[in-house]
């Protein structure tokens, strides 16, 4: 029991951490003001397994889709091929629309085309999944994309 409320006191404590930094986005301006914690979340999806702090993760998750839909500096698109990549796997969802969100944040000196956000989207959800310590599996799918790319 003690462990439990050692683990809920911890959880309480990331999402709290999160919350006392996030930015309200109601304004075009909140979401320039919003990239650093946006990249703060990124970066703790990716440097972190899947079943890490699972309500922070999914918390972090919804705000970057949110921060994704109402940024006016950048569009984001899923095509095809990155559906069949992510299928239908809320944790694969999630970190494809991180991933993209990494990619232009991490290169906005440079004027990136859809095509290479999404695939530096697909390249950084692959490396992740291959990756045995994060606790999610590559799918049938982004293996054969990563056989076919190198990646």
């Amino acid at each position: 029991m003690k462990k439990q409320l050692i683990l809920f006191g911890l959880l309480l404590y990331s999402i709290c951490s999160f919350g006392q930094d996030i930015i309200e986005l109601k304004e075009k301006s909140d979401y320039k003001k919003a990239e650093p914690m946006v990249i703060k979340i990124c970066s703790f999806l990716f440097n972190n397994p899947v079943t890490h702090e699972k309500e922070t993760r999914q918390a972090g998750a919804s705000y970057i889709v949110q921060w994704m839909s109402g940024t006016p500096d950048y569009t984001f698109t899923v095509t095809q091929e990155g559906m069949q990549l992510i299928g239908s796997k809320q944790e694969y969802m999630a970190l494809y629309m991180a991933a993209q969100t990494m990619v232009v944040l991490e290169n906005k000196d440079k004027k990136l085309t859809p095509e290479q956000i999404e695939k530096g989207g697909i390249d950084l959800l692959i490396n992740y999944c291959s990756n045995p310590a994060n606790n999610i599996k590559l799918s049938k799918s982004m293996k054969k994309y990563k056989k076919k790319n190198g990646v």
